[in-house]
């Protein structure tokens, strides 16, 4: 007894164990020690402790932050430790003990992440309480009540979780103070079963887990059976296509450009038409759901199907909004470029698809439909015009301007954009196409603005032509009109302003929403005309697709 009192007076307290790596975040718990290693716990997640990577500044501290060892060493192995980490062994190639501290180094301590129920008895009472933490050696108990106890009395330790028993024997008490409900005990007959505690503590885990997937299950119960079939029929079908050709890719006959370019124009009508059969019965049902259920169904779908189609690159960038916004300039400018664009086949595929669909080839139209505007409005001028843009983005139609004319007359554009890099991006791609009649002005303004009438220093009715091209999409009628009050203000008597919107016909909205998180405003040709003020000249139309929606309103008099 005597002895063991002398160790317990030497013994540094030290209630926790973490280790510190070549000055890495964060710090890691110390899972065991010993004289020629020590184990830690890190995140699943972080790789940056493969087996033979070296660490050559090693420090354990305990919980008073005291150093206790410094090290280099090895990485020898790697295994699962719980649900969410796993366990680092180390070898020590050289250490260095702080001869300072008096005693053994101390096992690292545990705080249960359950429930370790205890009961004691001592001289015929009886004591009940939890376990606050532990190691193989001892355990730090919370009785409920205060129990009269001194150092070194032995007593009978019961501790147990639900109906497993993890500890059945006698006890010696290291440390209690008087009136206190917490005491520190050694255990005398066995070790504590860690590989107990830490196999429950991983079954709650993972129980925990079910059961939070069993509950968005529940949510999915109101789903009717057709919609769910047709997610499961979808997702079936790409995840077959995505095995057929990632096992094509796999042989490596498909090795150049073209070569894939070829094969994936082949296959492309079959893949296609079935995208869009799943489509058009999206469509049946969609507009049927219960507002209330909405949110649920999107859930269901994206869970099923984002996957796939994240690997589009244009729908990633749809979907990650790098820019904080949707529809952002550098998702635009994909528009443009090479449909079969991906980082395999199937991601190849899967973006000319995206692609093909009518709100995008809208897009493509609608520069079409600007850039004639502006040249129809340029060509008939006898001095030049004024041209302005609001949420002017990428400007496609502005560089295919400059890139396809000469220009003998002044022509004056102004860019506005709340997003600067999207005026910093534009104004890289025009420099090979500068003249020196034609001048640009860049406005980085924040369009919320003009809500509260705060606008840009620009003169009233100083512009030929003014447009707003997509914006509308994202914007009630309330903001739409405040947006066009202030675009007509700054068109010339004579001039044009000309906005357009998606048409309410577009056949991939629900696959946009539901599948992208696209949502925006649709409207039909009436709903995007009565936009438009009532005291001046308004014409509408739609593009070749349907899909895009054009409002071209003429400023008959000054006044509005």
């Amino acid at each position: 007894m005597l002895t063991r009192n002398k160790r317990i007076n030497q013994r540094t307290t030290r209630e926790d164990t973490y280790c510190l790596l070549d000055d890495m975040e964060p710090q890691f718990e110390v899972v065991e020690i010993s004289a020629n290693g020590f184990s830690f716990a890190c995140d699943k997640d972080d790789n940056r402790f493969s087996v033979n990577v070296g660490l050559p500044d090693i420090s354990i501290v305990n919980g008073e932050a005291q150093e206790i060892i410094h090290a280099a060493g090895v990485v020898r192995h790697r295994s699962g430790f719980d649900a969410r980490r796993d366990r680092i062994g180390v070898s020590f190639k050289s250490k260095r003990f702080d001869n300072t501290i008096t005693g053994r180094v101390r096992l690292p301590r545990h705080k249960p992440s359950l429930d370790l129920d205890v009961s004691l008895t001592i001289d015929g009472r009886i004591g009940y309480g939890k376990v606050g933490d532990y190691n193989i050696r001892s355990a730090r108990l919370n009785l409920t009540e205060p129990i009269s106890a001194v150092v070194g009395d032995t007593i009978r330790l019961a501790i147990g979780s639900g109906p497993r028993r993890l500890y059945d024997g006698e006890a010696c008490i290291l440390r209690s103070e008087e009136k206190s409900s917490e005491i520190v005990v050694e255990f005398i007959d066995n070790f504590l079963e860690l590989r107990s505690i830490s196999v429950t503590e991983k079954a709650m885990y993972t129980g925990a887990i079910i059961e939070e997937k069993r509950k968005v299950f529940d949510a999915y119960s109101g789903i009717k059976p057709e919609y769910k079939a047709l997610i499961f029929d979808w997702h079936m079908y790409l995840e077959m296509v995505e095995d057929v050709l990632g096992r094509e890719e796999a042989k490596g006959l498909l090795l150049s450009a073209e070569d894939q370019h070829h094969y994936l124009e082949e296959i492309f009508p079959a893949f296609a038409d079935q995208m869009r059969i799943f489509i058009s019965k999206l469509n049946t049902l969609a507009p049927l759901i219960e507002p209330d259920q909405v949110a649920v169904h999107k859930r269901l779908l994206r869970g099923r199907l984002e996957p796939f189609i994240r690997r589009s690159p244009l729908s990633s960038s749809i979907m990650d909004k790098l820019h904080g916004y949707l529809g952002d300039f550098e998702t635009v400018k994909q528009f443009f470029n090479d449909p079969f664009t991906g980082a395999s086949l199937f991601g190849k595929l899967m973006n000319g698809f995206i692609m093909s669909l009518e709100a995008v080839t809208a897009h493509v139209n609608r520069i079409a439909y600007l850039y004639d505007q502006i040249v129809e409005t340029y060509k008939t001028s006898e001095n030049g015009i004024r041209v302005l843009s609001l949420g002017s983005g990428p400007a496609e139609e502005i560089l295919r301007l400059l890139r396809e004319n000469e220009f003998d007359k002044p022509l004056h554009i102004s860019l506005i954009d709340q997003d600067a890099h999207a005026l910093a991006d534009f104004y890289e791609r025009v420099l090979p196409w500068q003249n020196p009649n034609v001048e640009i002005e860049l406005l980085n303004f924040n369009i919320i603005n003009i809500l509260v009438g705060k606008v840009p220093e620009l003169a009233p009715q100083s512009y030929d032509l003014t447009y707003c091209a997509g914006m509308f999409d994202y914007f009630k009628d309330r903001i739409c009109r405040k947006f066009i009050d202030f675009m007509i203000n700054l068109t010339k008597v004579g001039g044009q302003f000309i906005y357009t919107n998606v048409h309410s016909r577009n056949f991939a909205r629900y696959f946009m929403d539901y599948g992208g998180g696209w949502e925006i405003y649709h409207r039909d040709e009436e709903e995007t005309l009565k936009l438009a003020p009532e005291d001046q000249k308004s014409a509408v139309q739609t593009d070749e697709t349907g899909t895009n929606v054009f409002v071209k309103v003429t400023r008959v008099h000054s006044n509005g």
